[in-house]
Formats: C-alpha cells, structure tokens, sequence
C-alpha cells in the first residue's frame, strides 16, 4: 500500500542580453520539471513549466514582457476520481 516517495526537479535557464547603457536589451528563458512520486501506491504530482521574460530600453523608454505556462497532472487523496480512503485508492488503482 505505501512506496518510499521520490521527487525530482530539473530546471534550465538561459538568460543574456547587450552592453547596459541608454540602449540595450536582455531576456531570460527558464523551464522546469518536477516529478513527486507520493507515499501510497499509484500516486503522484508532476508540473512541466516555461517563462520567458524580455526587456528593451531605448533612450528613456523601457519595454518588456513577462510570460509563464505551466501544466499539473496529480494524481493522490481527492483528486479527480478518486475517493478519500487511501487503502480504497490503492487497492483499485
């Protein structure tokens, strides 16, 4: 019914831009990916995880842009179609 619970995290980032000064831009991209396997059997948590982030200065103007999308799947106590009881749960999946 139980299982030593597991998580693994992988991230990469990747940033740069130009020279700072009155003119200049940067931007950072970073994805991620975490895997939780849970206690009891057949349960888990997943995310899969982007952002990307851009800013350009011109003069004295500044200009940016901040986006993230994520993704979970779960699976455990209470989520979709499961019911409460645990032994229930681990004995049907």
């Amino acid at each position: 019914v139980f299982q030593p619970g597991a998580i693994q995290n992988y991230n990469l980032q990747v940033g740069g831009g130009t020279t700072p000064g009155a003119n200049s831009a940067t931007y950072q991209i970073v994805g991620s990916w975490t895997d939780q396997k849970g206690t009891l059997i057949n349960t888990w948590f997943k995310r899969a995880s982007v952002r990307a982030n851009s800013e350009a200065r011109l003069g004295r103007f500044t200009f940016g842009e901040n986006l993230a999308v994520s993704q979970n799947n779960v699976r455990g106590l209470g989520a979709s179609g499961t019911s409460l009881f645990p032994l229930v749960d681990a004995i049907i999946f």
